[in-house]
Parts: structure tokens; C-alpha cells; sequence
């Protein structure tokens, strides 16, 4: 089970990347946390998020799991979810560092970690249960 990234060509095997990863971004005025726990020889994975808003004070949190996962010429996430499948492939590992590319051309990367990542939400933030409701 390999999986040929696009872009460099690097093979990686699938079973290395089951574990903890984690990876944060700055997006359009938001913090953007994830955390994923890849598993089963990345045929699945459980996926923690928040979104922080700091000018708001606000935070949102979720988590799906069990997201099927499928490893062909790159990375597929399949969002079961969704009609569409998210695609995003990886184009380079550094260490415990891997750097990713989408079909809209996002680059972002994940770490991997040896625990699972848990975001603390700063003191005060309001969660928003849904856009419009705090």
C-alpha cells in the first residue's frame, strides 16, 4: 500500500500516517485549528475542528468521525456527506511535517503529533451553535 503523491513523486505507505496530526491557519479574519486522528491504515479518520474569531470573541467546535478516507494518486478525502469528494494531495514531507496542495491551490500542512491535539478556547469566547445564534 503506497501512495505516489503528485507534484515531487515522493512515495509514502499509508500506514505512516496513522496517528495524531495537527495543523492551524490564519483564514479570513478566523483561526482555523484541526486536529485528525488517521487510523487503520488511513482507510478512515476522526476529525476535530474550531474556528476562533478573535475581533468577535467567538469560537465554534466540531467533530466528525470515523470519515472515510480513500489514498489513490494522492490524498482523497471523501466527505460521506457530500456529492462531491474533497480532493487535496500531498506534494512534500519534511520529518514529521507534511505539506499539501488542493484543487483550488490551498497549501497548508500537517503535523504529526504524538497525542491528541485539543484547542483551548480563550477565556470569555462565546460558542456559536450555529452562524447567526450565540
Amino acid at each position: 500500500d503506497f501512495c505516489l503523491s503528485r507534484g515531487l513523486g515522493d512515495v509514502y505507505k499509508r500506514q505512516e500516517l496513522d496517528g495524531y496530526w495537527h495543523e492551524e491557519a490564519d483564514m479570513q479574519g478566523a483561526k482555523h485549528i484541526r486536529a485528525m486522528e488517521y487510523k487503520d491504515n488511513a482507510t478512515s479518520y476522526d476529525y476535530y475542528w474550531w474556528r476562533v474569531t478573535q475581533a468577535l470573541g467567538t469560537f465554534q467546535k466540531g467533530v466528525d468521525r470515523d470519515v472515510p478516507l480513500k489514498v489513490q494518486n494522492g490524498f482523497v478525502f471523501t466527505d460521506p456527506k457530500s456529492s462531491s469528494p474533497y480532493v487535496h494531495y500531498a506534494i512534500k514531507k519534511e520529518g514529521d511535517t507534511i505539506y499539501y496542495v488542493d484543487r483550488n491551490g490551498a497549501t497548508w500542512s500537517e503535523t504529526k503529533t504524538d497525542t491528541l491535539y485539543v484547542y483551548e478556547v480563550p477565556k470569555g469566547f462565546k460558542e456559536m451553535k450555529d452562524w447567526m445564534t450565540p
